[in-house]
């Protein structure tokens, strides 16, 4: 789903304007990267848990140049969804 399908799809769900889903969604993502920046974690009730996790300075191997090569120290954005949600989507639409 591309952003304009997400703000599409929430303004016709909240029964809104384009441009007030748009404004909605883009607001969300602030106050989620402002929460990640501040605590390192975010959790939401019913969706998970966002979490930047610090990667240390490691060497990694280029495999097109055949080298070895140094992946400076960096941050990860991680995702663990809630369980309820987790559930019900990964044993959705499959028969045991």
């Amino acid at each position: 789903m591309t952003r304009e399908e997400m703000i599409s799809r929430y303004a016709e769900i909240q029964e809104c304007s384009l441009e007030q889903a748009a404004d909605r969604i883009d607001t969300f993502v602030t106050v989620l990267s402002e929460g990640l920046e501040n605590d390192r974690k975010v959790r939401i009730k019913y969706l998970g848990t966002f979490e930047l996790k610090k990667f240390k300075q490691h060497q990694g191997y280029d495999f097109s140049k055949k080298k070895c090569i140094k992946i400076p120290a960096h941050n990860v954005i991680k995702f663990k969804p809630c369980t309820q949600w987790r559930e019900e989507l990964l044993y959705k639409d499959i028969e045991v």
